[in-house]
């Protein structure tokens, strides 16, 4: 609503106007009354009116100088200048200190009315122009923003090296970047949860909180650094910053607020977890890769520390020193895979989790660890060469599970089920190829029982000897090889039995019996009928 101002020395010259139009049909609202030029400038000074309507004679200061003292305080209402025909001239000179119309006396209400509908038009585009105007800035800053971010994203998801080469410049012009501070710093600002199902939620909850964190980051950090460079990632925000300071505790300090900030997402989120990695300090953009990989790898750290927020080298035990995994933790992990033995596997992993809590203190030695179990499955994964892409995915979630779980039970716990489930799957592939001749070799004897069949024969049809063969159709089926021919046949003769009019002799070699007496006694050894008694009973 636009504010109004009336400056006139006559009373009734005020009440006229206020009575003349219905003021809120404009959106504006009277706010003061003066009958003095020098009230009415305090006036307009102190509350900043929209509009001024003013007389152009009045005590102290004329309507002209009020418009002239105005403009000099740098404030640019809409004068409406009220004059007589003989004051034509003061009006004219009005007109040139860019008041916005005048009025002649005595005031009729159409030319006021058109007066302040040319006002409200006039308002009306000039905020529109002003918002289009602040939408333009404010996409050229994020357009800016964007160019900026795209260093680190060509740099550390892209993997180009040809940034890191260039000068501040060069940099300045491409990337519009200004990393010319005497120190840089690689913060990594990481979502963990506690909850080992990997679903949709909590993938939409990280999505939905990770642009706040970058928000709140960006306005913590930029009054206290020369440069702040930020873009998301994976589970996490990355954070470039330059600083000229020698003690960066303002910044760590900066840091802490956005874990209050956190707390308040957690109370809607409660299984997540925030963590930001801090590198040591560098003094150039060449080594901004070796500067990520430290702010990465004191996340490994948060297991020996749950519920620390910052956590920076001097903090995660980087040089304390510890013996390596022993080698034969490594081949046992590989050979339990390759036997398929789930239990040894587990018993063999759980070594590892040992000598990862033994070591948590070291950030280093944990990432290491983690790296090698990790390897080490695929490794045994990588044994087996028709695996299915199922298991390989399987694997793949399962090393990348450090960058979800926030604690190392939990972290545990999902790695044995997605390995367990990983030996499942290959025992299933195993049985399924071991199960292949017998399935092959069933087939080959439900469409040639009424040829000669022996397990010679079968054998060469599935490629295996006979001796494996007949001991493999023992243990997959139960039955010995001939066994399970007598039984095919014998179905089938019930089958002619039920269907056909044919005599038993021409049974008997349809399914492969030349000896009719030998057919015979076979057919009633397994039914406890006799050819002619199983047509009569079941034909």
């Amino acid at each position: 609503m636009l504010r109004v101002v009336i400056a006139d020395d006559e009373v009734k010259v005020i009440q006229l106007i206020e009575l003349l139009v219905d003021w809120s049909s404009f959106d504006m609202q009277i706010i003061a009354r003066v009958k003095d030029g020098q009230k009415a400038l305090d006036l307009i000074l102190k509350e900043k009116p929209d509009i001024v309507i003013t007389d152009i004679r009045m005590p102290s200061l004329n309507g002209i100088e009020l418009v002239e003292r105005v403009h000099e305080a740098d404030l640019h209402p809409y004068f409406v200048i009220i004059s007589g025909f003989s004051e034509f001239e003061y009006a004219q000179k009005g007109i040139q200190l860019g008041v916005e119309d005048y009025l002649l006396k005595p005031l009729k209400k159409k030319d006021l009315e058109s007066v302040l509908h040319k006002i409200q038009a006039k308002h009306q585009k000039m905020n529109q122009t002003d918002a289009e105007k602040d939408s333009l800035i404010d996409q050229l800053k994020e357009s800016q923003k964007r160019v900026k971010s795209s260093f680190l994203t060509d740099v550390l998801i892209q993997h180009l090296s040809s940034p890191l080469m260039m000068s501040p410049d060069q940099l300045d012009k491409k990337y519009g970047c200004q990393l010319i501070s005497p120190q840089l710093r690689c913060l990594v600002t990481h979502i963990y949860t506690d909850d080992i199902r990997n679903t949709s939620e909590n993938q939409e909850q990280v999505s939905f909180i990770l642009p706040k964190i970058l928000e709140i980051l960006e306005s913590l950090l930029t009054p206290l650094c020369d440069e702040v460079i930020s873009i998301i990632g994976n589970y996490e925000v990355i954070t470039l910053i330059g600083y000229s300071a020698e003690d960066p505790q303002m910044i760590y300090e900066a840091l802490g607020k956005l874990k209050n900030s956190f707390i308040n997402y957690r109370s809607i989120y409660s299984s997540l977890h925030g963590v930001i990695g801090i590198s040591k300090p560098f003094t150039s953009i060449r080594m901004l890769v070796e500067g990520y990989q430290d702010a990465e790898r004191m996340l490994f750290g948060r297991f020996n520390r749950e519920g620390t927020f910052l956590l920076l080298s001097q903090d995660c035990g980087i040089d304390t020193k510890y013996p390596g995994i022993a080698p034969s933790y490594r081949k046992t992990v590989s050979t339990k895979i390759e036997l398929l033995d789930a239990e040894g596997f587990c018993n063999a992993a759980e070594k590892y989790f040992d000598y990862i809590r033994y070591v948590s203190d070291n950030a280093s030695a944990v990432q290491s660890a983690w790296s090698s179990l990790c390897e080490t499955v695929i490794y045994g994964i990588r044994l087996f060469p028709d695996a299915p892409e199922d298991i390989s995915a399987t694997a793949e979630e399962l090393s990348l599970a450090i960058e979800r779980i926030y604690s190392l039970e939990s972290l545990r716990e999902l790695f044995i089920q997605s390995a367990c489930k990983i030996i499942e799957q290959f025992t299933r592939v195993k049985q399924a190829l071991e199960d292949k001749p017998i399935r092959d070799a069933k087939k080959y004897i439900q469409e040639h029982y009424s040829e000669p069949i022996t397990l010679e024969t079968v054998s060469h049809e599935v490629g295996f000897n006979p001796a494996y063969l007949s001991t493999v159709f023992k243990k997959s089926t139960g039955q010995n090889f001939l066994e399970y021919v007598k039984e095919v046949r014998i179905e089938k003769a019930k089958d002619l039995l039920v269907r056909t009019n044919m005599s038993p002799a021409t049974i008997a070699s349809a399914v492969g019996y030349t000896d009719l007496k030998y057919f015979t006694r076979l057919f009633h050894k397994a039914t406890n009928l006799t050819l002619n008694d199983y047509r009569k009973l079941y034909g």
